[in-house]
């Protein structure tokens, strides 16, 4: 437990700049408490997911909640409701997600490998360059989370897979789950990754007539975790096609992300250099090549032996490499499902978490000179090694300070690029209208009755027949309009040039009951069941036999 207590003291180094007022300056640090806030108000208001960003875009709203990370926003919840302001949850989940990464991948690393080199091994994984390019430069608070949860999922899978139980069958297939629901572009490179590493550990080669009964009993979780995801994957990517994300984010913008080998090598930082691809260091970090350098060595060597899972990590490693590199453009602009990345450099992840496996690797060679001195002098080298030289990167460029009222009532942007704004209205979209529901054309009274996230009301009088009425939220498949409770919703338009994909509709004279609400499509509840058929398979008793030990 003294490796455990002493990771957990070095991790909080780094995070003493999260201690300074207001929300440090980041590319996407404001987008994240702009989410978490349209999150929270929708979610207090009955939403149990919210789909439907309200406040976005001049309160014109848009989608981009359905499409970008649920996870990180529900587990900001319990702070707001603790009474932390959005800014301060937000860094909160910085910090707790940053301590919690070591933890996790030192549980990990100590069910493979011993604890002290566990240690040094996680050490590496909190110190890699790119966590720190995660936090204080990007503020990517899902990809940060999602470094958290990839050890402890990892961990979990081989603690089930060593000894079976229906209790860690479950906890294993819902925490793999969670993998999905914080970030969704890693986890596409990164289940297949430890999917073939628990092929390598646990297949049975001996049971060799029931090798693809094995090969399906492995898979089990990662079946189950695709099936509980499905409520937000699946919509995601059918109904993306009536957003902007093609046109902004496609093969080619995916490959003119790629990097040059020495940015990869070269420690250099910014916020925002024009010298180097997207402004910002991309480097694997010294101390990392260095591990790389002296474990390739004593291969050639002959020093240490090369087992199935040391070649896998340094064949996925340099895939990896060639990937972010500009050498592999041909293979980004050919792949229609790479792109779905964005970014070649987020491969970093993958680089980053088997940096950590080369660390403790290089160090349980040590132990096995039986010489505790020279493991425990390593240590210490290593631990003041990742310190100093990454101690330029513990801090941001600067602060700013916005209340939570700006961020439900005032906060104007799409809260990302603008790739989930619906197809129908464009980037430069602009909101002059003051109220919720305006005439356009004719004459009647309106009174707004409630103008919730997700649902409007208002009690309409027409008093001149045919009168058009402008509704100031972008439309997007699942808003209904109803009028005195008969869905009108085939009678609207959202295709008029002059309001830019906002929802127009006609009445008739007379007295009009009218609710505008955002419901879910035969997609969502599509996914929405086939979730919850999985959810009841994870929760069926089961008895099957695997890998040699019955459940």
């Amino acid at each position: 437990m003294r490796y455990l207590f002493l990771l957990i003291l070095i991790s909080l180094v780094p995070l003493r700049s999260l201690l300074h007022p207001g929300m440090f300056i980041s590319h996407d640090s404001e987008l994240h408490v702009a989410r978490l806030a349209s999150f929270y108000k929708s979610f207090t208001e009955g939403n149990l997911f919210p789909r439907w960003g309200a406040n976005f875009n001049n309160n014109l709203g848009n989608p981009t909640l359905m499409f970008l990370y649920p996870l990180p926003n529900y587990f900001g919840l319990p702070f707001i409701a603790l009474g932390f302001s959005f800014i301060d949850t937000v860094k909160i989940l910085f910090a707790l997600g940053f301590i919690l990464s070591g933890i996790f991948m030192f549980l990990l690393l100590s069910e493979i490998f011993s604890q002290k080199t566990a240690f040094a091994g996680s050490l590496i994984y909190l110190f890699s360059p790119y966590r720190f390019v995660d936090i204080f430069v990007r503020g990517a608070l899902p990809e940060h989370l999602f470094l958290m949860l990839a050890p402890l999922s990892l961990f979990l899978l081989i603690k089930y897979y060593q000894k079976p139980t229906k209790l860690k069958f479950v906890i294993s297939s819902i925490f793999l789950s969670s993998l999905t629901l914080v970030h969704i572009a890693s986890s596409v490179f990164y289940l297949p990754f430890i999917y073939i590493l628990l092929l390598i550990i646990f297949l049975n080669k001996k049971r060799k007539y029931k090798f693809i009964y094995d090969l399906i009993v492995l898979a089990l979780p990662f079946i189950i975790s695709i099936l509980l995801t499905l409520f937000y994957w699946f919509p995601a990517v059918v109904e993306g096609k009536y957003t902007l994300r093609r046109l902004i984010i496609n093969k080619q913008f995916s490959a003119s992300h790629l990097v040059d080998l020495k940015q990869l090598i070269i420690p250099r930082w910014g916020f925002g250099d024009p010298r180097i691809s997207d402004g910002f260091s991309t480097q694997i970090g010294i101390i990392n090549l260095l591990i790389l350098s002296v474990l390739i060595t004593l291969f050639i060597l002959k020093k240490m032996r090369v087992d199935k899972l040391t070649l896998y990590l340094f064949v996925i490693y340099f895939v990896c490499i060639f990937l972010m590199t500009k050498y592999s453009k041909f293979i980004w602009l050919s792949n229609d499902i790479l792109f779905n990345i964005h970014f070649p450099w987020r491969l970093l992840v993958l680089i980053v978490i088997i940096n950590a496996f080369f660390g403790t690797i290089l160090f349980q060679k040590l132990l096995k000179f039986k010489n505790i001195y020279l493991v425990n002098i390593a240590i210490v080298v290593l631990t003041f090694g990742v310190l100093l030289t990454t101690k330029d990167y513990h801090k941001p460029q600067g602060y700013f300070s916005k209340n939570d009222n700006y961020y439900l009532k005032d906060y104007v942007s799409f809260a990302d690029n603008g790739e989930s704004l619906p197809i129908w209205t464009t980037l430069d979209v602009q909101s002059t209208h003051k109220y919720p529901l305006e005439i356009i054309e004719g004459q009647a009274q309106i009174t707004n009755v409630l103008r919730e996230s997700e649902l409007h009301k208002y009690l309409v009088m027409v008093e001149k027949d045919g009168t058009n009425f402008l509704e100031n939220t972008l439309y997007f498949p699942g808003w209904n309009v109803y009028d005195n409770g008969v869905n009108i919703t085939q009678m609207i338009e959202y295709q008029d040039p002059n309001y830019k994909g906002l929802i127009t509709f006609r009445l008739p004279y007379g007295r009009h009951e009218i609710t505008v609400k955002f419901e879910n499509t035969r997609v969502r509840e599509m996914a929405k069941l086939v979730s919850l058929i999985g959810l009841l398979l994870l929760l069926l008793p089961l008895k099957v036999h695997i890998l040699g030990y019955e459940q």
